[in-house]
C-alpha cells in the first residue's frame, strides 16, 4: 500500500513540472522564525496572493523534492542546499538574503554533558540534509571528535522534539523553533550558530529561467519581506502576534527566538549580493569549504556565481 502511495506521488510530481507554467508564483515555506516574515506579509495585503503564493513545509527534506520536481518555483532555505552536490542537482541561485543565524541553530544536550568533547560515544540526532551536516561537521570540529566517535540518529529536524522527550538521543543539532522547545524539557545549550558567525544564512533561491520570466514578481516578493520586517521594528506586538501561530509560540517566545538572528534589510542585501566582491561571496566559499570535508560537496564553484542581482538591480524583466 505504501509503495503503491509513492508510486502516485511519483507520477503527480513529474505531472506538475511537466506541465503549463503557472501564472501563480509558488515559494516553499519552512517553519523558522524569520520566515514568518513572509506571512506576515501576507496577512498585511503586501502582495496579491493570486501572484504569490506560500507553500508550506516541515522539513528541508520536504521543500528540496517540491523544488527539484517543479512543485514550487523558488524557496526560502540556507545557503547549505545550493551548495551541496544535492544542490547541482537542483541548479538555483541566491538572489536574496533573509536571515542570518547568530544562535538560532544549536546543539543541546542532557544535563549531565559539560562539554563538546563528552559527546564520545553519544547519541546524537541530527536531519539527514545539508544543514544538518554542516552543522554536524562544525560541532565536530569543536569538540575535535570525528563522526564514528558518535553514534548518529537521522531523524527530520520536527522530531527532535519528541526524540529528545523519549530519551532515544543524548543530544540534538536543531534549529528554532525546536531549540527552544527542548531548552523548555531541560536541554542545555553546547553550541551555536553564535559560534560561527557568518555560516548559516538564509536566504530566496531560484531557478535560472524563473529568474528569466519572473523577476518582476520574485521583487514584489522582496519588497514585501522589507515591509514586513520594518512592521515588526515598528509595531512588535502587532507583527508578533501574528507570526507566531504557525510557528506554535507565544509572541514572547517568539520575540525570544527572533533575538537569535539577524533579519537582513533590503539595504544590507545589496551590500552582501552587489558588487565585483560581494560580502556574501567569502562567507559562501567558508560555507563550502566546510561541505567539502564533510562529504557534502565535492565540485569546485565559484560562490560569485552562486549570487543573482536581478532583484536588486531592477534588471532581467
Amino acid at each position: 500500500m505504501r509503495t503503491g502511495r509513492l508510486l502516485l506521488a511519483g507520477v503527480a510530481l513529474l505531472l506538475a513540472a511537466c506541465g503549463p507554467e503557472r501564472e501563480t508564483l509558488r515559494i516553499g515555506v519552512l517553519v523558522w522564525p524569520p520566515y514568518e516574515l513572509a506571512y506576515l506579509a501576507q496577512h498585511r495585503g503586501y502582495f496579491d496572493p493570486g501572484e504569490i503564493e506560500l507553500v508550506d513545509y516541515q522539513t528541508p527534506a520536504e521543500v528540496i523534492r517540491a523544488f527539484r520536481y517543479g512543485l514550487i518555483d523558488s524557496c526560502l532555505i540556507t545557503t547549505q542546499f545550493v551548495l551541496s552536490d544535492r544542490g547541482a542537482a537542483a541548479p538555483a541561485r541566491i538572489a536574496y538574503v533573509i536571515d542570518i543565524s547568530h544562535g538560532g541553530d544549536a546543539l543541546l544536550v542532557r544535563p549531565g554533558i559539560p562539554s563538546l568533547a563528552d559527546l564520545a560515544g553519544r547519541r546524537i540526532a541530527v536531519e539527514a540534509s545539508p544543514l544538518g551536516g554542516y552543522m554536524l561537521r562544525r560541532v565536530l570540529d569543536f569538540a575535535d571528535l570525528d563522526p564514528e566517535d558518535v553514534e548518529l540518529v537521522y531523524v527530520d529536524t520536527p522530531d527532535h522534539v519528541a526524540a529528545y522527550a523519549d530519551g532515544a538521543v543524548d543530544a540534538a543539532i536543531t534549529y528554532e523553533p525546536y531549540r527552544s522547545r527542548i531548552l523548555q524539557l531541560g536541554g542545555v545549550e553546547l553550541f551555536s550558530s553564535r559560534q560561527i558567525p557568518g555560516e548559516i544564512v538564509d536566504g530566496l533561491l531560484v531557478p535560472e529561467r524563473v529568474l528569466a520570466t519572473r523577476a518582476a514578481t520574485l521583487r514584489t516578493f522582496v519588497r514585501a519581506l522589507e515591509r514586513a520586517r520594518l512592521d515588526l521594528l515598528e509595531s512588535p506586538q502587532e507583527a508578533l502576534s501574528v507570526m507566531a501561530g504557525r510557528e506554535q509560540l507565544s509572541p514572547e517566545e517568539l520575540a525570544q527566538t527572533l533575538e537569535g538572528m539577524e533579519l537582513v534589510s533590503l539595504a544590507e542585501n545589496r551590500r552582501l549580493l552587489l558588487g565585483t566582491n560581494p560580502k556574501l561571496a567569502p562567507l559562501l566559499a567558508r560555507q563550502a569549504e566546510v561541505m567539502r570535508r564533510a562529504g557534502l560537496a565535492e565540485r569546485s564553484v565559484d560562490p560569485r556565481s552562486l549570487i543573482d542581482t536581478r532583484l536588486l538591480t531592477g534588471s532581467g524583466d
